[in-house]
This record gives C-alpha cells, sequence and structure tokens, in this order.
C-alpha cells in the first residue's frame, strides 16, 4: 500500500515535503526534486530561500508547536534561480501515541496570479494618474446623478462635491 501512496504523494501538482523537528527534509515529492534537487542532508529553509538558519516566520515550526495546521505565502527560488511565490500549508503527522513525529508541507505555486495582481496594480496606477492629471474637468456620477468621484481639476474648480447632485454643482439648479 505504501507504493500506492508514494505514487499520489509524487503525482501531486504542488510541491510537497515532510520535515523533522529541525526542518530536515526527510521526503520530497517528484515535482519539489525536479525545481529544488535532491534532498539528502538539507533543511527546508537552505532549498527554498537559500538560508542559513530557519526563516523567522515558520508555518512548520508552528504546527510543531501546537498541532494545527497553519499557512502562509511565500517567495521561494527554485535551483535554477526562478522566484516562485507559493501559498504553504501545513500538517501534522502523529505517530502511534499521538505525537508529532512530523510536518508534511505544500506549496502551492501562485506566480501567475501574484504577476496578474501586480499588473493590475499598475494599470490602476496609471489610470488614476491620467484620471487626475487630464486637463479637463471630469467627475463620475451616480444612477441618482450624484457625484461620487471626481479629478484633481474638477476639485480644484468646484471643491470636494462628493455625494451632491451634479445639477447642483455645475449649473446652480
Amino acid at each position: 500500500m505504501d507504493e500506492i501512496y508514494k505514487k499520489y504523494f509524487d503525482s501531486v501538482p504542488s510541491y510537497l515535503t515532510i520535515q523533522d523537528k529541525d526542518f530536515h527534509l526527510l521526503d520530497a515529492n517528484q515535482r519539489f526534486k525536479n525545481d529544488f534537487g535532491e534532498i539528502e542532508g538539507r533543511y527546508c529553509y537552505q532549498v527554498y530561500k537559500n538560508r542559513s538558519e530557519k526563516c523567522e516566520v515558520c508555518p512548520v515550526e508552528k504546527t510543531f508547536r501546537d498541532g494545527q495546521s497553519h499557512s502562509s505565502e511565500e517567495k521561494i527560488k527554485t535551483r535554477n534561480g526562478n522566484d516562485v511565490w507559493v501559498i504553504v500549508n501545513t500538517s501534522p503527522i502523529y505517530d502511534e501515541k499521538g505525537n508529532i513525529v512530523s510536518v508534511m508541507e505544500m506549496s502551492t505555486d501562485i506566480t501567475d496570479a501574484k504577476n496578474l495582481q501586480d499588473q493590475l496594480r499598475i494599470s490602476q496606477k496609471k489610470y488614476h494618474l491620467l484620471f487626475e492629471e487630464v486637463p479637463c474637468f471630469i467627475s463620475i456620477q451616480d444612477k441618482d446623478l450624484k457625484i461620487i468621484e471626481a479629478n484633481r481639476m474638477h476639485r480644484e474648480a468646484f471643491g470636494t462635491s462628493f455625494g451632491s447632485m451634479c445639477y447642483k454643482v455645475y449649473k446652480h439648479r
């Protein structure tokens, strides 16, 4: 039966590792080994972040401490130098006496989502700059014709009139 579980372990599309309380990598799935190399004699913090000591905030450490699953968002680096953003989830592994003997860490690649968030943030900054600096009055009204947003030039000419009816601000009607 162990062979079938190892097959499932290796086929998971995330990075899976088993770590002891000293953060030694005891086992890793094939995807992890492909991107980070062999694990023998290595610590997670060496492999994931090229550090000489454990990370200050470590979900594996928290799991050993309280027996709960923990998660975090991390940036790690593969052995070929690629940065990968991951969501880390940990789960305790118990022996027959109920003691935590190791922790399974699953790191799911969210790099594409992070890149899209960055692109969205850049687009929003450009839109905001254009909206604020265009050399004309711009206001946005809701369905009731109340001003809900205005650019810098509009605010300088008409004041901060958010919530006011546009026809009152523009035509004093």
